[in-house]
């Protein structure tokens, strides 16, 4: 306990105490079930999370009188508490090694969602105890804060000659190793009610496990210490834990960081990948080391030294060669990983040590997953679920400025792999564009770079960040961050050279700021203080006590476009004659801006975006769709063809609703694919073909008497029509109003119903079941069977079923499908076949 009560500094106070120890509601246990996933695989009970929302009324009070009743120490019995243990080959591994298997945890869902229900009472006063230091599972922290501030502190180390090496500690099995009884007590240090620590206690009370073997399961056998995996609340009780150690570093006197300005850099982390930052490394390093083994006395933690590796930065040759024969830490040549990324010792190889090898390894992942019977859309699906998320984690950990020949490689590798090497029938602008504007929204990764810029930009102008980045590039700016962005060209450019990573956001920012209509300059944005432009007399202090806010804009002295009085800015405080003079003085410096309509104009989205004080919830999201939305508004190619071939002008919003149909037809991609394709003029009719090679005829090739343009061979051609005419007769028995029979009705689905009531009929599944059949019988002579139609509506029937029943949307499902059931198995449906 006296290492508690010496680093573990923080509590709670005892109002917060009490909130986190009321009863357990049923709100927050719906809450749980809500954002807890169907399919997961169950705990030994057998019970998935899809029978308690199924059973919500009847489960409910029972499940919370159980929670509540733990808090006044009646334990969970002993099943509740038993998990079950599957093992799985590590790739590459000697498998007659224990070592070599990974073992994954299955904890009972009744269990998982109590201890659910305390991680989210928890989280918002997370940030609160553990400190900036820490960004693993702590709500508003993510593992580009660490990586953007070791950059810069990198950095700054060598401009300013601090002698800087980066040890990355790897701690063996750190979550399953951490005593119960320090968790016990690290909890009762920071100020945890009696009821909340009940409720921890009891999730590990006697928890014991068994393992699964080719089928068999061990005898349960007791867990002793370690945090549950699977359990939502483990991550929370594992940083908790962790930070009296992180403490005891940032306190040790021994233990020097990097300095930038009055702040002292010793420690990054997230969960148990810790970084250090150590300076004078012949003093640091014995007390790391010492630190270490204190803290491995009490929690059980013991440091993988072979796997912990020591980066040299800027401490001289001759004195890192003499330190390595007294740690046994790996001594790295020229980078090491953290968090997923290469940190190079040069910041010059920062790029080619990161991106290129991804490039690499997505061109070899893209080659093995170049199978024939992958289809177009499931080869984009490829690119937005493997290629994407491993690109944007780089963008936004590595703020650099990425050259214009690897954004093209990338560009014509997923182009290849989407294309299969052949010629693109749709252009690349299309195809990311949103599936509203009419593309398949293909990740466009040059504006996604310029997004992960933005969100940068973003925090930077935000007021209150605590983010440890943030801080160090303010120090070396000189400035504060919120108005870097929007000072005249001249002074932001010279303030943000003095960072290779600042400059690369500012360059990137100033270059699409104007293009994309971001904002103007001068904008609202623009700052009174700080701003070499403005009077050098007037200090920013003597601003702040007109405009009571951090960072004084010209927005601040302005409302509906006009300038407001000093009356109407000082409200009921007393105008002093300073007041006044200061005010004059600003309304001078006003007078002398160029274009005065922007001063007082409203906020443009991202100027918005940057002043409100939220959170930016799915902030990348948001500036992607942003700059995507902001390009030239030129509707698709095919939008022009299709108004010509029918002879019809549809406006914006019929466009709008004809793509939104296109693309949420079915849950069958079969059927979008099919249906994007006719909407793209996606195939080769015979007019087309015969464009590129005349030796092919361009009649239709079932009548050979007409011009085999798009909307004869898939409307007016003799043969196809009947077909569609008895498509038609089988709409009738699904809806009313019946859509007119026209190509524009059928094969687009222009009509008059709403999107959302049109999606619950089955019209628009029998439509494009249809159309998916005319591509099976595309140079064939006589048009498809309906028992053929029947036979996929059918497939596509059970399909439905079986997404509707394991996403628990039944309701739905019958909404939908219920005429099918009763009037598919009739005789005169039957007839109509």
């Amino acid at each position: 306990m006296a290492y508690l009560t010496k680093y573990s500094t923080t509590r709670i106070s005892s109002q917060t105490s009490e909130l986190l120890d009321r009863p357990l509601t049923a709100d927050e246990l719906a809450l749980a079930l809500k954002t807890s996933k169907t399919g997961k695989s169950p705990g030994p009970d057998g019970l998935p999370v899809r029978y308690y929302k199924i059973y919500t009324a009847i489960l409910s009070p029972h499940l919370l009188t159980a929670y509540n009743d733990l808090a006044e120490g009646q334990p969970l019995p002993t099943q509740s508490l038993c998990a079950n243990i599957t093992i799985l080959p590590k790739e590459g591994k000697d498998t007659d090694l224990c070592s070599s298997y990974r073992p994954i945890s299955l904890l009972n869902c009744d269990l998982k969602l109590f201890a659910k229900i305390l991680a989210e009472r928890l989280k918002p006063f997370l940030p609160a105890l553990v400190h900036a230091d820490q960004v693993g599972f702590v709500p508003g922290r993510e593992a580009r804060d660490n990586t953007m501030r070791t950059l810069q502190l990198m950095h700054h180390a060598r401009r300013s000659s601090q002698e800087l090496a980066l040890l990355s500690t790897d701690a063996e099995k750190a979550f399953d190793r951490v005593d119960w009884d320090f968790i016990s007590l690290s909890l009762i240090r920071i100020g945890l009610g009696p009821h909340l620590r009940a409720w921890i206690g009891a999730l590990y009370g006697d928890a014991t496990a068994r393992v699964c073997v080719n089928g068999v399961f061990t005898a349960p056998f007791p867990i002793r210490n370690g945090t549950r995996q699977g359990c939502p609340l483990s991550p929370l009780l594992f940083v908790l834990t962790l930070e009296p150690f992180l403490e005891a570093i940032r306190l040790n006197s021994d233990i020097s960081g990097v300095q930038v300005g009055p702040q002292h850099h010793k420690v990054a982390a997230y969960a148990d990948d810790l970084l250090f930052f150590v300076t004078k490394p012949e003093v640091s390093l014995p007390a790391i080391m010492v630190a270490f083994r204190d803290y491995g006395r009490l929690t059980n933690l013991k440091i993988n030294y072979l796997k912990s590796h020591i980066l040299n930065v800027s401490v001289p040759d001759s004195r890192a060669q003499a330190l390595k024969p007294y740690f046994a830490f790996t001594w790295a040549a020229d980078k090491i990983k953290y968090l997923g990324i290469w940190l190079s010792s040069q910041s010059s190889h920062l790029f080619r040590d990161n991106f290129p090898p991804l490039l690499t390894l997505i061109q070899r992942d893209l080659a093995n997953w170049n199978y024939p019977h992958i289809s177009w859309l499931g080869r984009i699906a490829v690119i937005k679920m493997n290629v994407q998320p491993r690109l944007l984690y780089l963008l936004q950990t590595i703020p650099i400025d990425l050259p214009r020949a690897f954004l093209a490689s990338l560009r014509s590798l997923v182009a290849t792999y989407i294309w299969r090497g052949k010629r693109p029938r749709t252009s690349y602008q299309v195809l990311t564009r949103s599936r509203a504007a009419g593309g398949l929204a293909l990740p466009n990764f040059s504006l996604y770079h310029q997004a992960c810029h933005l969100q940068r930009v973003v925090e930077w102008s935000r007021e209150g960040s605590v983010k440890l980045w943030r801080a160090v590039e303010q120090e070396l700016v000189g400035r504060p961050m919120t108005v870097l962005p929007w000072l005249p060209l001249k002074v932001g450019r010279k303030l943000a050279n003095s960072s290779p990573y600042v400059g690369a956001t500012y360059g990137i920012w100033r270059r699409i700021a104007i293009k994309f209509n971001l904002t103007s300059f001068p904008s609202p944005m623009t700052p009174v203080i700080h701003n070499e432009d403005y009077l050098p007399g007037l200090d920013p202090h003597s601003v702040r006590r007109l405009i009571l806010t951090p960072t004084p804009r010209i927005l601040h002295f302005f409302d509906a476009s006009a300038r407001r009085s000093l009356t109407d800015i000082m409200q009921d405080r007393h105008v002093s004659f300073l007041h006044s003079f200061h005010y004059a003085q600003i309304r001078h410096y006003f007078d002398g801006i160029p274009q005065q309509h922007q001063l007082g104009r409203p906020l443009w989205t991202f100027e918005r975006i940057c002043h409100s004080t939220g959170p930016l919830s799915h902030g990348l999201s948001l500036l992607y769709t942003l700059l995507r939305d902001a390009t030239p508004a030129i509707p698709p190619p095919y939008m022009g063809k299709w108004e010509s071939v029918l002879n019809i002008t549809l406006s914006d919003d019929q466009w709008s609703k004809i793509c939104e149909l296109t693309h949420h037809c079915s849950t069958s991609s079969k059927l979008q694919e099919t249906a994007y394709k006719v909407l793209s003029f996606w195939y080769r009719t015979p007019d087309i073909i015969n464009r590129y090679d005349p030796q092919v005829p361009a009649l239709c090739w079932r009548c050979n008497d007409a011009l085999g343009d798009m909307l004869h061979i898939w409307w007016e051609c003799q043969i196809i029509r009947p077909f569609w005419a008895r498509i038609y007769d089988i709409l009738k028995e699904f809806i009313d109003p019946l859509p007119e029979f026209s190509p524009a009705a059928l094969l687009l689905h222009h009509n008059n119903y709403s999107i959302a009531s049109y999606k619950r009929t089955l019209a628009i599944r029998v439509l494009n079941t249809a159309k998916a059949l005319i591509p099976l019988f595309w140079r064939q002579l006589t048009p498809p069977p309906l028992t053929l139609w029947f036979t996929r509506m059918e497939e596509l029937h059970s399909i439905e079923h079986l997404i509707f029943k394991a996403s628990d949307r039944l309701p739905l499902y019958s909404e939908k499908w219920s005429n099918w059931v009763l009037r598919s198995s009739t005789t005169s449906f039957r007839a109509l076949l």
